[in-house]
């Protein structure tokens, strides 16, 4: 486990954006605020995970197949390709209270990402769904996410038993937590339409849509 960071080809990229970070962003129409709870979050807009997490990408393709009679190998066909999907393993750490503060933030962040805007409280947005972010892997690389905008579908984090624990206003926060999160791609079907190239997206483009 390490602080979030990776290792420069070159002296030149050492303080470029390009230094290593993952990041769930907010955007600017997000439906709540990051005060409160949320507060340790503010500063990056958003969870920047503190120690580099491990990513699984999944990419496939859906084929049906022509079941022809008395064949083997059957030929199949193109039906579609869906969101990629994005799981996110990551370390959270309690060593002092402001590391608590922000552990008990990022858990609080991602539930907060999973639900509706619901009551009677709310009458002018209820019924707006839980917020699209902005994935950033490792700042303006174009391999891997960059501004890509993802929806949270999963959340599962582990409070140890063999661990200290910290208390905070928020509850107590163990020193030592294991968080997971499932996360795909949400792009606009206007957006895949107009802006989507096969040809630029296999030169490593990202259409400025956040095609990964």
């Amino acid at each position: 486990m390490s602080r979030s960071g990776i290792q420069n080809s070159s002296d030149e990229n050492k303080n470029s954006d390009v230094t290593g970070v993952v990041a769930l962003l907010i955007k600017p129409n997000n439906p709540f605020t990051l005060t409160e709870t949320l507060s340790p979050l503010a500063a990056d807009h958003g969870l920047v995970f503190p120690y580099t997490p491990t990513l699984q990408v999944g990419h496939q393709a859906n084929y049906g197949t022509y079941d022809i009679t008395h064949t083997i190998y059957q030929p199949q066909y193109y039906i579609s390709t869906p969101n990629p999907s994005i799981s996110i393993t990551a370390n959270f750490t309690a060593n002092s209270i402001s590391e608590a503060k922000h552990t008990a933030a990022a858990i609080q962040f991602l539930k907060t990402c999973t639900k509706s805007d619901f009551g009677e409280n709310r009458l002018t947005t209820a019924g707006t769904p839980p917020p699209i972010l902005s994935l950033k892997v490792y700042g303006g690389s174009t391999l891997h996410a960059q501004n890509t905008p993802v929806i949270v579908r999963g959340l599962n984090y582990t409070m140890p038993e063999d661990v200290n624990y910290v208390e905070t206003e928020y509850g107590a926060i163990p020193t030592m937590l294991l968080l997971s999160v499932d996360l795909s791609v949400q792009l606009s079907p206007k957006t895949v339409r107009k802006g989507f190239d096969i040809g630029k997206f296999a030169q490593g483009n990202t259409l400025g849509g956040g095609f990964i």
